[in-house]
């Protein structure tokens, strides 16, 4: 019997051959391939353009090509959180330390740009995170 996923995006519910997953609490696209979680960043269109372009290196356990040349704010926590992902299944980091850098992270690649290249990021970039962390009191602690 097949397996059937549920429809957690509207995108997926209109396209149940949509090869992607939608986490809710990061508000992102992503797809297990290996045993390990990657992000394929917000927008569904995106996603899949990056996934389709990057899924085939990623099953053979490589990194795709040109990276680093194309990697942006949005992209590296994505990659950050991958990571993280891995850490909260094998139950060294807990769901609540998981959402809290979910939420951290968005809120920083809000302040940064999320289509900002990290190679165009600078040390006086760090003055907009510095400054936008001053407007928010003592934490960019998000709250809902």
């Amino acid at each position: 019997m097949a397996r059937t996923r549920k429809a957690t995006h509207p995108i997926i519910e209109a396209d149940p051959t949509y090869p992607l997953s939608y986490n809710k609490s990061n508000r992102s696209f992503y797809k297990t391939i290996r045993g390990k979680r990657y992000y394929f960043g917000q927008d569904p269109d995106e996603a899949r353009r990056r996934y389709d372009a990057e899924v085939s290196y990623l099953v053979r356990g490589e990194a795709t090509p040109d990276a680093e040349d194309t990697l942006t704010v949005a992209g590296l926590f994505d990659h950050y959180l991958t990571d993280k992902h891995a850490d909260l299944q094998a139950g060294r980091i807990v769901p609540r330390t998981f959402d809290d850098l979910t939420k951290h992270l968005s809120w920083v690649a809000d302040q940064l740009g999320r289509d900002t290249l990290v190679s165009r990021l600078k040390p006086a970039t760090m003055g907009i995170l510095s400054r936008a962390i001053d407007a928010k009191s003592t934490s960019p602690h998000i709250r809902n």
